[in-house]
């Protein structure tokens, strides 16, 4: 079940300089002297459990390349974790770094690679009953675009049993 944290019976925060320091994370996952691709939709939804019993499962970005020709792109996601002791939230597993190639048009001349993919998703597991959320940064080899961000943005999170 996907949800706005507003909707929850805790309030769940994360300060602004945190959300930054995620953010840079992400972008520092994505290793390459390059640019990006000239237009990104980034991930639009994460679901947990929905497809997948254990799992979070996440739609992937849709990209174009910047030139008539195939662009290497990389797409880094990061986990949190909801800690209810602390009150914050906190990274979850290693962050997992996943690849492809597009065309102008937004298809993609290879299938993601370095993930879980199935179904068209990325399923990633988690063992443990709480609520997550799921952070993500994609990077191009050419072009100027770049994208990173929460995934549904900063207050969408779901509840793993």
């Amino acid at each position: 079940m996907f949800r706005s944290r507003n909707s929850g019976k805790q309030r769940l925060r994360l300060s602004g300089g945190a959300a930054l320091a995620i953010a840079a994370t992400f972008f520092s996952l994505v290793a390459a002297p390059a640019y990006a691709a000239r237009q990104i939709t980034p991930p639009s939804n994460y679901f947990c459990g929905d497809y997948s019993p254990g799992k979070i499962s996440i739609i992937p970005p849709k990209i174009w390349s910047s030139y008539n020709r195939p662009e290497y792109v990389t797409w880094a996601i990061g986990i949190e974790r909801w800690n209810s002791v602390r009150k914050e939230w906190q990274k979850y597993g290693p962050s997992i770094i996943t690849w492809s190639t597009f065309n102008w048009y937004g298809r993609s001349a290879t299938s993601w690679s370095g993930g879980r993919f199935a179904y068209s998703k990325l399923n990633l597991p988690v063992a443990h009953a709480g609520y997550y959320r799921v952070g993500s940064a994609i990077d191009g080899s050419q072009g100027g675009v770049k994208w990173a961000g929460y995934i549904g943005g900063e207050d969408a999170y779901c509840y793993m049993s």
